[in-house]
């Protein structure tokens, strides 16, 4: 509901992406967007393409963005 809320979210993914791509390669990347018509959800697309869920996949991407937070605000 506000621009700055829009900006912090679109950075957040950016952020996950690099993250995705980092830790399970660009041929997975390619697969997540393959499986979209085959999947019905994100967690389920998620589990069939990496054999994680979204919960799982975001807790373990949580330490990258506070490493990433923390680089960029010092």
């Amino acid at each position: 509901d506000s621009q700055m809320k829009d900006s912090f979210a679109y950075s957040a993914g950016q952020v996950l992406w690099e993250y995705y791509v980092g830790t399970y390669g660009f041929q997975k990347w390619i697969d997540l967007y393959s499986n979209l018509p085959k999947t019905a959800n994100f967690s389920e697309n998620l589990k069939a393409t990496i054999g994680i869920d979204k919960q799982t996949s975001y807790q373990n991407a949580a330490p990258y963005f506070l490493n990433v937070w923390n680089r960029l605000a010092n």
